[in-house]
């Protein structure tokens, strides 16, 4: 991920990179300090997706950022290419790109949003605005002055950032031709990841309800919605019925989330 970031057709003396290490256990700090001109912030806890990036979005420089999953490696024309899209439109807030898995499947080409809550990756051929664009790699304007909502630890901080971007009459853009990759294997599944997708869904879709949406909606929830996405998401890997306690404890501690 480093190296690709370095690595970029782009002059060094316009960018910086920062490094947030949400205080890892693997030897990643090592790898990390092999890197020169690299701003290295050691948080004492993990503070997850959301909060981790805040942070680095605090201490950057400038009108721009670039928000780079360590799980991702990006095209050495990614900067430049994604600056054009961004620097082009005064309208558009966010910028999304094009995300493949190492073999070259698509794994993200702009995000659609469908009621009542269920995100979609589409496969999209052309630069277009979208409902939401995937943050493993993506270029915010600064000046619209919002941050990734810490509240979502992780999954679902995507579409609700461009939601409030949205909110505020600007655009989220996705464009192919900034190319990157997800080096992640196309059938895990996770704990942690089933966990907090299905908690965070109705939270980030009712944010913005006054409360006697959420009631209706957490009616709606508690009969139909729940059940039919955590039985989508069976369907599209049986293996994830081994989490059905992780779906159940989801069920659960989304109702305060989404009423708070």
């Amino acid at each position: 991920c480093l190296k690709s970031i370095i690595d970029q057709d782009f002059s060094k003396k316009d960018y910086e990179v920062i490094v947030i290490d949400n205080k890892s256990t693997d030897g990643s700090i090592e790898i990390i300090k092999k890197f020169k001109k690299i701003k290295l912030i050691r948080s004492k806890e993990n503070f997850g997706f959301s909060k981790g990036n805040n942070i680095g979005i605090k201490h950057s420089k400038g009108d721009y950022v670039a928000l780079i999953n360590n799980d991702v490696t990006i095209d050495k024309h990614w900067l430049k290419e994604i600056l054009k899209v961004i620097k082009q439109r005064k309208d558009v807030g966010v910028v999304g790109c094009k995300i493949k898995y190492p073999d070259n499947k698509i794994w993200f080409a702009g995000g659609k949003m469908y009621f009542p809550g269920f995100a979609r990756h589409i496969k999209l051929d052309k630069e277009k605005e979208v409902d939401y664009v995937s943050f493993a790699a993506v270029l915010i304007k600064k000046e619209i002055g919002e941050y990734l909502d810490e509240t979502l630890f992780m999954y679902g901080e995507d579409s609700e950032f461009c939601k409030r971007v949205l909110m505020k009459g600007l655009k989220v853009v996705y464009t192919p031709k900034p190319l990157s990759y997800h080096h992640i294997n196309e059938e895990r599944i996770s704990e942690n990841e089933e966990y907090f997708i299905q908690r965070n869904r109705s939270y980030y879709y009712t944010k913005f309800y006054n409360i006697y949406g959420k009631f209706a909606y957490l009616i709606g929830d508690l009969i139909l919605f729940f059940n039919i996405f955590a039985v989508y998401r069976i369907i599209k890997n049986p293996r994830r019925i081994l989490f059905t306690k992780e779906i159940f404890k989801a069920r659960l501690d989304s109702i305060p989330l989404m009423l708070k």
